[in-house]
């Protein structure tokens, strides 16, 4: 993904970042080498680190969260501009919640939590209140599928949410076919998040 999120990045050049759902800190890594090369950034990190079904079964997570602070450290540590990081241990639900409370907003949000449709779906509708206009959203593992229960896959949350939504977004055609990203705003903000 690192070649079509570089140019992703090039383009949108996000200050405030929301990612939901971190693990070991892969993508905030990514996020932080990336950015900080050029400019200060706040990233913000939700994740529970208690695991969130049978793909995390065989991960001891208080080992996957202590992964996290040492890889995000390191990062953080060898930017050459700041990162902000607010680490937020808790379910998405509720920090989610919060954050709309406080009035946050965000030029960017990766989501990729809990893979239950209804899960996807909530913090769907739930980030894209927290999203600025002409922002974009990032969600990982469109089409992931493990299981003979469609309900426990994130495409039919994502569906649902793409079509509620349909005339206040616009899809950004050059994501991976693992993932969807839209931008939001419509025809105001096409020429800004089209990267084809």
């Amino acid at each position: 993904y690192i070649p079509t999120w570089n140019s992703l990045f090039r383009r949108i050049n996000p200050t405030r970042i929301l990612e939901i759902g971190s693990f070991e800190g892969r993508s905030s890594v990514y996020i932080i080498e990336t950015i900080c090369e050029e400019k200060p950034i706040e990233l913000y990190c939700i994740d529970i680190w208690e695991g969130s079904g049978s793909e995390h079964n065989d991960y001891d997570m208080s080992i996957v969260e202590s992964n996290f602070d040492s890889n995000v450290g390191i990062a953080r540590n060898s930017a050459k501009h700041e990162c902000k990081l607010k680490k937020i241990k808790s379910q998405s639900f509720p920090a989610l919640l919060s954050l709309i409370n406080k009035n946050e907003q965000f030029d960017f949000i990766y989501v990729d939590a809990c893979h239950k449709a209804c899960s996807v779906l909530r913090d769907a509708v739930l980030s894209y209140e927290l999203l600025a206009d002409g922002g974009v959203m990032v969600f990982d593992d469109y089409l992931w599928n493990d299981f003979d229960d469609l309900a426990l896959s994130p495409k039919i949350g994502l569906d649902a949410f793409t079509s509620c939504y349909r005339k206040e977004i616009s899809y950004i055609g050059e994501a991976p076919i693992s993932q969807l990203w839209i931008c939001k705003g419509t025809n105001a903000y096409k020429k800004y998040c089209d990267l084809t």
